[in-house]
């Protein structure tokens, strides 16, 4: 009876995993997506607010430069206050939680301007994301080779590479037709 008991229990918590995983998406699309939300720092952390919901947030499609974190929390200070604080939270076409149960969406103005995800590159500030194809890529692609060629925040030390997390670094030598290297 023991066994079976275990079993039937750990059969009922992946049913319980498998069914948040699934329903995930559609609950933050419906409570999250378009929606305008106060957005704060709290920690050094982003945190979105709508109606009762409160949730970590993340920008999507950028990778925070890791030599630039603490001039991207005060760009990012500037930026919600430039816009009242708040955002309206775009959802990606893709999962919209990272590893750690985060929302993963794009920061747009409630009036009009860049994205805080776009703004956060163009300053130099963050490395335009290629690890996932979504609707923002090519937005952030942009921004960055504007970032790059006017040599904004890490780029100021070109032709030197700033420090980059191992994907960029992956993925830079794949565009350069170098098998990637151990820098």
């Amino acid at each position: 009876r023991g066994p079976v008991l275990r079993v039937g229990l750990i059969a009922a918590a992946c049913v319980v995993v498998l069914v948040r995983l699934m329903c995930a998406p559609a609950q933050d699309a419906s409570r999250w997506d378009r929606q305008t939300s106060a957005i704060s720092m709290q920690a050094g952390e982003l945190v979105a607010t709508v109606d009762e919901h409160v949730t970590p947030l993340r920008p999507f499609g950028i990778d925070l430069a890791p030599s630039a974190l603490d001039e991207a929390d005060v760009f990012t200070q500037s930026w919600l206050a430039a816009h009242g604080g708040q955002a309206v939270l775009m959802l990606p076409d893709v999962p919209t939680r990272d590893s750690d149960d985060v929302l993963l969406a794009d920061l747009a103005s409630v009036e009009t301007g860049p994205t805080l995800n776009e703004a956060l590159v163009q300053a130099g500030l963050a490395f335009a994301d290629r690890r996932v194809d979504h609707p923002y890529a090519s937005t952030l692609i942009a921004a960055e080779r504007e970032a790059i060629r006017t040599k904004a925040g890490i780029w100021s030390s070109l032709p030197d590479d700033p420090p980059m997390p191992e994907w960029r670094r992956v993925w830079r030598d794949q565009q350069k037709g170098r098998h990637p290297t151990s820098e």
